[in-house]
């Protein structure tokens, strides 16, 4: 099944952009892991994970249709 190309498009978007924010999630939650709450401490990690488990899944699929996954489609 072909995508068009205005929706592979906005798939990378928001693929990269989970990456960058699930990233970015952990190393917040790594660095003031001691003045969070529990909860707050939880979600931000939970979420991280969500986000950076969705980059993974991109990356495979990336692969399996050999496109790199760092270009953006023009």
């Amino acid at each position: 099944m072909k995508l068009e190309k205005s929706t592979l498009k906005r798939i990378q978007y928001v693929a990269l952009s989970f990456s960058l924010l699930g990233y970015a999630g952990f190393t917040v939650n790594l660095m003031f892991s001691e003045k969070m709450s529990d909860f707050f401490k939880g979600f931000l990690e939970g979420m991280s994970f969500m986000m950076i488990a969705t980059w993974g899944v991109y990356m495979v699929w990336s692969a399996f249709s050999k496109r790199n996954p760092y270009e953006i489609i023009k």
